[in-house]
C-alpha cells in the first residue's frame, strides 16, 4: 500500500490526538480508553516521494497509534484494528496480532465497528477512527449509529472526509447514489447545480460540502462539538493548495473536544487544559469506581 507526502500529515493529526488521550486516560481513576479503528490497512505502508526521492516502507497509522498509546503496558487503554481487504490483514495480523491489548478484526467497519461498541462497558470513553479513503466505503447509516452509543462521555468520531475522490472523474455525477449514501442524503445535489453553473467558486463549492456534513453531525448524529481539519497537497512553492480531504471530529464532550482538537492545531495550549480536564475525569473515576471496586475486564473478542 502506496502513501504520498499529505498522509505524513494525517498520521501528525493522529499522534497529537492519541498523544493528548494518553496523558488523560492513563492514571489510576480515569476511565478506561478504546481507539478503534475502521480501516486499518496492512499496518506498514509504502511512503513514495519522488521529489525528496523517498521510496521505503513506514509504519501506518495502526503501528503509530499503538506506539503513541502503548497499550501493552496500560490496563487502562486498547486498540481494536479492523480491515476488510484479506492481504491488508494478513499483514496487519502479522506485525500487530501478538501486542497485549490490541485485536484485530476482519470485516466492514459498517457493520463490525457497530458489533464491537454493543460489547463495550460503560466506564469506558471510545474514539472511532473511520479513515475511508474512498466515499463510497462508508455509510450514513453507520455514523448515526456510532453516535447512539451514548455512554457517560459519549463515543467520539475522527471521519475523513476524501473530498479530492468526491472530485475525482466527476463522481458528483457519474455515482450521485454513493455519494448520497456518505452524507446521507440528498442536500448535496442543490450545493452542486450552483456550482455547475457558475455560482459558486471552487473552494466555496467545497466549502458548503464540508459545511453540510458537519451540520448533519451536529444535527443528526447529536455531536455537540464538530471541528474539521483540511489536509492539503503542495507539489511545488507555486501551485495553489489543493485539499485532498478532511479530517472531521465529532464529540459530545464538549470541554474535552474542544481542547484537544485546539492541541492538535497548536501544542501550547493542552499544556493549560490537561490539569482542569484531569480533574473532571478524577472526579468521574471516583464516583464509578465507588460503585464498582473491581473495574471492568478490557475486550476479549
Amino acid at each position: 500500500m502506496n502513501i504520498v507526502r499529505h498522509t505524513l500529515k494525517k498520521y501528525e493529526i493522529l499522534e497529537k490526538y492519541l498523544g493528548a488521550c494518553k496523558i488523560l486516560f492513563e492514571s489510576e481513576h480515569k476511565p478506561n480508553f478504546l481507539y478503534i479503528d475502521g480501516y486499518a490497512g496492512p499496518g506498514k505502508v509504502n511512503f513514495v516521494d519522488k521529489e525528496w526521492g523517498i521510496n521505503k516502507m513506514i509504519a501506518g497509522s495502526p503501528l503509530k497509534a499503538i506506539e503513541k498509546l502503548d497499550p501493552a503496558n496500560s490496563e487502562k487503554i486498547s486498540c481494536i484494528f479492523i480491515e476488510n481487504g484479506p492481504e491488508n490483514f494478513k499483514d496487519l495480523i502479522m506485525y500487530i496480532s501478538n501486542i497485549k491489548n490490541v485485536t484485530c478484526l476482519p470485516g466492514d467497519a459498517n457493520t463490525t465497528v457497530i458489533e464491537v461498541l454493543d460489547q463495550i462497558p460503560a466506564f469506558t470513553v471510545v474514539t472511532v477512527l473511520l479513515d475511508v479513503t474512498k466515499y463510497n466505503e462508508l455509510k450514513w447509516t453507520t455514523v448515526e449509529n456510532i453516535s447512539k452509543h451514548k455512554k457517560p462521555y459519549g463515543t467520539d468520531v475522527i471521519i475523513h472526509l476524501p473530498y479530492y475522490t468526491m472530485n475525482a472523474y466527476n463522481n458528483w455525477e457519474t455515482d450521485s447514489e454513493g455519494i448520497s449514501d456518505f452524507f446521507g442524503c440528498d442536500d448535496w445535489k442543490p450545493i452542486y447545480e450552483k456550482k455547475k453553473s457558475g455560482l459558486l467558486e471552487a473552494r466555496e463549492f467545497e466549502e458548503e460540502i464540508v459545511h453540510l456534513y458537519e451540520t448533519r453531525l451536529r444535527k443528526l448524529a447529536g455531536y455537540s462539538v464538530v471541528k474539521s481539519v483540511p489536509v492539503r497537497h503542495v507539489q511545488s512553492l507555486k501551485q495553489t493548495q489543493r485539499t485532498i480531504y478532511y479530517l472531521i471530529f465529532g464529540s459530545n464532550n464538549e470541554r474535552a473536544a474542544k481542547n484537544i482538537m485546539d492541541y492538535v492545531m497548536d501544542d501550547e495550549k493542552l499544556k493549560k487544559y490537561l490539569n482542569k480536564y484531569i480533574k473532571t475525569l478524577d472526579d468521574w473515576g471516583k464516583q464509578e469506581t465507588e460503585k464498582s471496586k473491581k473495574q471492568p475486564t478490557l475486550f476479549d473478542f
